[in-house]
């Protein structure tokens, strides 16, 4: 935008007409993504090690700390699709979802590490059999956490129901996705882990 501002200043048939930016907010979006990027960090540092402490089992923890990642990717994914702009509030949206996000793939990883002890020869079986045993409370859990922010995205639209439905959608999409990893990718790598 900067570009094509100077562009038409310098344009002749521009001559006396003045162009004066009153709101930038190209500061206030970098330094969004600068603190996204920051909380990303700091959390996945903080997953691994914890995970680590508590699991004692590197592969198992990296799995998790993948779930991140792959998260955010799926998320961004849809919003480019959906038209979803990436704006501070949709950013909120992503930092606030950062510590739900690691929540269902450690759930998992769990019961898996818990069946590989009793299934030491048959990684493949814990991993189905892990999984079984977390899956529904997973989708009860991921579905409630979505469905406090639906009503956001419904009833009368006015300045606060629009901002809070850009940070329903980005919650929503992103505890989703954990969802589809943690049941899907996590018990997949898992099975292939010996």
């Amino acid at each position: 935008v900067r570009a094509e501002i100077t562009r038409l200043e310098s344009d002749p048939a521009m001559r006396g007409i003045g162009i004066e930016v009153t709101d930038d907010q190209g500061q206030a979006v970098t330094s969004s993504l600068l603190a996204l990027a920051e909380a990303g960090a700091i959390g996945l540092l903080l997953s691994v090690i914890v995970l680590y402490a508590f699991l004692r089992h590197w592969p198992s923890t990296l799995m998790v700390s993948a779930a991140i990642p792959i998260c955010f990717i799926m998320t961004l994914g849809f919003m480019y699709f959906a038209g979803v702009t990436l704006n501070i509030l949709t950013m909120m949206g992503l930092l606030l979802a950062i510590g739900m996000l690691v929540d269902n793939a450690v759930v998992v990883v769990e019961s898996i590490y818990q069946e590989r002890e009793k299934f030491p020869d048959n990684p493949v079986a814990a991993s189905i059999v892990g999984t079984r045993h977390v899956a529904i409370a997973l989708s009860a859990g991921t579905l409630c956490h979505c469905i406090v922010f639906v009503p956001n995205l419904f009833g009368e639209r006015n300045f606060l129901s629009i901002y809070l439905g850009q940070i329903a959608i980005t919650i929503s999409v992103s505890l989703l996705a954990s969802w589809l990893v943690a049941v899907s990718l996590i018990p997949m790598l898992s099975a292939r882990l010996k």
